[in-house]
């Protein structure tokens, strides 16, 4: 009957021996361990399928590795020196003029600047002969003490009626009073030195 069959299907008659080869395969039972092995797979294949399949997320990217800053070293501690005390300062003295000592009393006899020694015949010559030695052997300017005072009096002036007893210094059209006591003609003196840049040690003055 197969034979038959398989002519009808292919035109061609099967080889018997094929037929009952393949008669016996299909009548012969599988082994029943190989039965439960082949359930195994078909349930586990049918596991699988039935998961639903899981998303796969994108992968997180890293951040980026933090570039260690290399440390800094310390310096190395400061030694802390002993404070040193101030002395307070000592304020400074005004320095002693000549003019402090009184020459109340005393005739002038000469007077050296420099050097220069000038020969007087009283108090009253001092100024004049000190602005002249100036003038000539120092070459200053003596029109600067027409603006310059002592204690806020002006001893020099361009006219002598301004002074209560003025004495023209050589050489010049100013004049300077003389109508003074010995301790401020020293006085004038020594400031008229300072105007000019010169210090009061620079006169001495010879009295008897």
């Amino acid at each position: 009957m197969l034979n038959e069959r398989v002519e009808k299907l292919t035109g061609y008659k099967a080889d018997k021996k094929v037929v009952i080869k393949y008669i016996v395969g299909c009548s012969r039972p599988e082994p029943a361990d190989k039965i439960v092995e082949l359930k195994k797979q078909i349930a586990l294949k049918e596991s699988v399928e039935s998961e639903e399949p899981v998303e796969l997320t994108e992968p997180v990217e890293s951040e980026e590795p933090v570039e260690l800053t290399e440390t800094v070293e310390s310096e190395e501690p400061v030694e802390l020196t002993e404070a040193v005390e101030f002395e307070e300062p000592v304020a400074a003295k005004e320095p002693v003029s000549s003019a402090s000592i009184s020459y109340e009393g005393q005739n002038i006899s000469s007077f050296t600047f420099k050097g220069s020694t000038i020969n007087l015949e009283s108090w009253e010559q001092l100024l004049a002969n000190l602005c002249t030695t100036l003038s000539i052997e120092h070459s200053v300017d003596l029109e600067k003490l027409l603006w310059h005072s002592v204690e806020g009096k002006f001893f020099f002036r361009e006219n002598a009626d301004e002074l209560r007893l003025g004495l023209n210094i050589l050489g010049t059209n100013l004049f300077v009073e003389t109508a003074l006591n010995p301790d401020v003609t020293v006085k004038v003196a020594h400031s008229v030195l300072d105007v000019f840049g010169f210090s009061s040690d620079d006169l001495e003055l010879a009295t008897e």
